[in-house]
């Protein structure tokens, strides 16, 4: 690795830290974390104009003319140009502002060491589908994909806190047929929670057979279900913005049944933020 890579790849130790954490508070999906491999590239473009003979030929033919040889433009400025790390217009926009009232705490956490939980990435990913690409089966599978991790997670934090290994909890959860499956989880889930509430004297609130949980059945689940084993695909903004916003009601109802384990961060549970427009930048 050259001196240069070095320099590179220290940069991106500490720069992705930062911009983690400020994403995940500000909730802005248009913020990603810099790569080695793809985030900085450069691309040299020639043009060569159609005369006006061209202009009626069909796609094949004009592809054809390249293997007569054609004139192209390479001058700077005049028909060819240079990109570097071309963003698009969409990316421009005005990022997320840190209230003043958040600022104290942020400049804290910058300090601590914290790593971004999967569960809340693919939150992002799945706000991230919704409002740039408009891909909202996606965003409904990323989005349920989200609660699986995040339960299993918990599950995980649990058992080790009972005494468990790690590597004995993840054979459990993967092993034993009382966990196989989402539903299943979650109803263990309720019991090693059930168990940690009593213990802590924190009230227990079970999250399979609530309102909560008919929700997530048939906003999240059922249409991750219809997208991932029926090819659905048609379906809505407001669908897919609100099998997001089950989602993260999801987790941060999880969260708050495990007192003194909480993850440093809680989810924002609303979705009134984000609306259907042309574009990311609005004027």
């Amino acid at each position: 690795m050259s001196q240069g890579d070095v320099v590179f790849s220290r940069v991106c130790d500490i720069l992705n830290p930062f911009l983690d954490k400020y994403r995940i508070l500000c909730e802005d999906y248009r913020v990603s974390r810099i790569s080695l491999e793809r985030n900085f590239y450069f691309a040299t473009c020639h043009t060569s104009p159609l005369e006006d003979s061209e202009r009626a030929l069909s796609t094949k033919a004009l592809f054809d003319t390249l293997h007569a040889g054609r004139v192209f433009r390479i001058v700077l400025g005049h028909g060819a140009g240079n990109i570097l790390r071309t963003n698009s217009y969409e990316l421009l926009g005005p990022r997320s502002p840190l209230d003043a009232s958040i600022q104290p705490f942020f400049r804290e956490f910058l300090n601590e060491d914290y790593s971004l939980p999967l569960s809340y990435d693919l939150i992002l990913d799945a706000i991230s589908c919704l409002q740039r690409t408009r891909d909202y089966r996606l965003a409904i599978v990323h989005a349920e994909t989200a609660v699986e991790v995040h339960n299993r997670a918990l599950l995980r934090r649990l058992m080790v806190h009972y005494g468990m290994a790690e590597s004995q909890a993840d054979t459990l959860i993967d092993d034993d047929r009382n966990y196989w499956g989402v539903k299943n989880k979650l109803r263990k889930l309720d019991e090693w929670n059930m168990r940690y509430c009593g213990e802590m004297g924190h009230a227990f609130t079970a999250l399979v057979g609530s309102s909560l949980y008919g929700r997530w059945e048939s906003e999240l689940y059922g249409r991750r279900n219809a997208a991932v084993h029926e090819g659905v695909s048609g379906f809505t903004y407001d669908e897919a913005s609100t099998a997001i916003g089950v989602a993260k009601e999801c987790i941060v109802m999880l969260e708050t049944r495990v007192p003194g384990m909480q993850n440093r961060i809680q989810l924002n549970v609303m979705m009134s933020g984000y609306r259907l427009n042309s574009g990311e930048v609005v004027f």
